[in-house]
């Protein structure tokens, strides 16, 4: 039986490096702490890109450009859930759905683990299988999803999901992605997006919404979107908050292409390092922009910011 999770409000910060102490005697200029974003580069195609050059990319917080220390490729093994809608209005695109999912478990790198979510409404978000490097039980568990009646909940389901990626394996140094096949129409859910954006800036998991859309009503009002737009809207807002990428297909068959596209861009994906000019102790979120040099026609896609703890003063303990 799938496994049934529950909504949990988590409040975990994210540590950052913290700065070296001078051995000498003076007082070390002060500094603020090195950040290493994840980091997609793409081409005037949006096709991901596997080269970039340390010149290319600029790095802005609190309207001063910071100093990049590196960019490598960000070769850390990946925990991917694939999160997929059974909502009644998603039935006839989850064949389509579970195909592409099929893709993903292919295309993973033998470090790569993957865990399946099945969602409806609040009361529906089930772990159909836990994470595995065993393809042929990824692929064997996608048999198990099934449309069900519900109010849609797509918030809740990828705030689960965030959650339950950020608990897994928290002592090695994996990345962490959530795929999420959805025409993205939220209904009912019990967080709102403020809280899941919250989330998101606190875990630093990337989403990549693989959303198909072409079923929801296109009609607008003079005041108020049309589901079309408010679906789209909301994907491209906590893909763009993540760092990740959401991708759109016109037809069900495009959604191969746009998963294939998404592996692309996780399988390519860089990390910047650079030494942040705050030297205040301020926690919580920081803004930054993650952007090409002029003149460069490739685009950059990073998170948002980062989460700031205050670092403890290692020096008060030295002997």
């Amino acid at each position: 039986m799938p496994a049934r999770l529950t909504l949990v409000m988590v409040v975990a910060l994210l540590g950052l490096c913290v700065p070296a102490y001078s051995q000498q005697v003076a007082p070390a200029a002060p500094s603020g702490p090195v950040v290493s974003l994840n980091l997609i580069v793409v081409d005037s195609n949006d096709h991901s890109l596997d080269v970039v050059k340390n010149d290319d990319i600029r790095v802005v917080e609190n309207k001063v450009e910071q100093t990049v220390i590196s960019i490598t490729r960000d070769e850390r093994p990946i925990d991917i859930i694939i999160a997929i809608d059974a909502t009644g209005s998603f039935r006839d695109l989850l064949p389509y759905a579970t195909a592409a999912a099929k893709l993903v478990i292919e295309q993973r790198r033998p470090t790569d683990e993957v865990g399946l979510l099945r969602f409806v409404s609040s009361d529906k978000i089930d772990m159909v299988q836990e994470f595995s490097t065993d393809n042929a039980t990824l692929i064997k568990s996608l048999s198990l999803f099934r449309p069900q009646g519900g109010q849609s909940a797509v918030v809740d389901a990828i705030y689960v999901a965030v959650d339950h990626l950020a608990k897994h394996k928290t002592q090695e140094h994996r990345r962490k992605a959530l795929i999420i096949f959805t025409d993205g129409e939220e209904r009912n859910s019990y967080y709102k997006q403020d809280d899941l954006l919250k989330l998101l800036q606190e875990k630093g998991v990337q989403i990549f919404p693989l959303g198909i859309t072409i079923n929801l009503d296109e009609s607008s009002g003079f005041l108020r979107a049309s589901p079309k737009d408010r679906a789209e809207k909301f994907l491209k807002t906590i893909a763009s908050e993540s760092g990740g990428r959401a991708l759109f297909s016109k037809t069900p068959r495009d959604l191969g292409n746009a998963t294939e596209e998404a592996m692309r861009s996780l399988q390519r994906s860089f990390l910047i390092t650079f030494r942040s000019a705050d030297i205040t102790d301020k926690k919580g979120f920081r803004k930054v922009e993650v952007k090409t040099a002029p003149g460069v026609k490739q685009k950059a896609i990073a998170p948002q910011g980062y989460f700031f703890t205050t670092a403890p003063d290692i020096s008060k303990t030295q002997h």
